[in-house]
């Protein structure tokens, strides 16, 4: 995920795919975990720079696909 103040701002969280691209997402398709130091440290160590990078799309731009919501 990508930090996102804006698509947080409007129920959304920015995520990058195996592919580098990324997209929006509703926030409650979610669950935020605190992961321990050890396997923080690990996984930056193993991310490339790429992945680092600030996002290209334009601000609170959805992708295409539609995604029904459940009745809650």
């Amino acid at each position: 995920m990508l930090h996102d103040k804006d698509a947080a701002a409007t129920g959304y969280v920015r995520v990058i795919d195996e592919s580098d691209e990324d997209y929006l997402y509703p926030a409650d398709y979610f669950v935020s975990v605190e992961l321990p130091l050890k396997a923080k440290r690990a996984w930056t160590a193993t991310r490339s720079p790429a992945m680092r990078r600030i996002s290209s799309n334009k601000p609170l731009q959805r992708t295409g696909a539609r995604v029904a919501r459940s009745g809650r």
